[in-house]
């Protein structure tokens, strides 16, 4: 009688940082029966009790995992994290190894961290997302920008489409970040407009329900607009989903962007300067649906 064959295991992945974004990352996968493999200096419990496997270091996650996602908080996280990169001349970096940048920085960090794991042998996408789920939601981000090397990205396309039900392949390297740069600047001055919009209705004494539901279905409607106008007028405004500092750090790496490309964005620094006033009378940890308090 003929064996049948075995099924090939399936790879791990590896997550370095397990914060907001990695840990929605490593639920999606899980989700789907792919390993996850972590890595966080203050721990992996989260990751563990979800199933998950947490890597000694940064340095023990990349020997075992071939595809690595980069979730780490700022520009200094990053450049550190790559540092710790095998070189695959040495044979301790698998081969194919390729690095997923999920975070928002600005290009040039980008570009020197992809300078450092191109010299170890290791290729990089820039992927950011847009969209962490509430608590408890589908653990998936609502879309992801990814860039760089198209044979690169192909080779990594099924484990990015785990991650987002609407993946964009947006063109070479460093294209993610600058459309999630973009995407965020309209959600900004949604929000900004949006809490103006709902504070003139209803001191103008439309009633609060009537003035959602007929804005909700007219052409001033937006996905901000569906998504937060209820939440700024009736809350809660902690915890937040995307925070007024949050938002403020990004508007920070577009203003860098405009100026990199010579764009002029009045309208936007209006906006801008309302998350700052936000931020600087202490409302920097709520959510950005609390501007309609602004």
């Amino acid at each position: 009688m003929k064996s049948t064959p075995s099924a090939q295991p399936v790879e791990p992945v590896g997550i370095i940082g397990l914060g907001r974004v990695g840990l929605t990352a490593a639920h999606a996968l899980l989700a789907q029966g792919r390993p996850v493999v972590g890595f966080q200096r203050r721990g992996a419990d989260q990751l563990i009790a979800a199933g998950g496997e947490a890597a000694t270091s940064a340095g023990d996650l990349f020997e075992r995992c071939r595809v690595v996602l980069l979730a780490v908080p700022n520009a200094d996280a990053l450049l550190s994290v790559v540092e710790a990169a095998p070189n695959a001349g040495d044979g301790r970096a698998r081969e194919g190894s390729v690095s997923i940048d999920l975070t928002a920085v600005a290009v040039s960090a980008k570009n020197r961290a992809r300078t450092v794991l191109s010299s170890r042998g290791i290729a990089m996408l820039d992927a950011p997302v847009s969209g962490i789920p509430n608590p408890g939601g589908q653990p998936e981000f609502a879309s992801m920008f990814a860039s760089g090397e198209r044979s690169v990205y192909d080779a990594c396309e099924s484990i990015l489409s785990v991650l987002t039900p609407k993946l964009w392949y947006v063109g070479e390297f460093g294209s993610g970040v600058k459309m999630k740069l973009v995407n965020n600047a309209v959600v900004a001055m949604h929000t900004v407009v949006t809490a103006e919009a709902l504070q003139l209705g209803i001191r103008a004494g439309i009633d609060p329900d009537i003035l959602i539901d007929v804005l909700t279905e007219s052409p001033a409607s937006s996905w901000v607009f569906r998504d937060r106008a209820r939440r700024m007028v009736e809350g809660p405004h902690l915890p937040a989903r995307g925070s007024i500092d949050m938002m403020r750090d990004i508007l920070l790496l577009v203003a860098v962007l405009a100026e990199d490309c010579g764009a002029d964005l009045p309208a936007l620094g209006l906006a801008a300067r309302r998350f700052d006033e936000a931020s600087h009378r202490g409302m920097g940890d709520e959510d950005v649906s609390a501007m309609y308090r602004l």
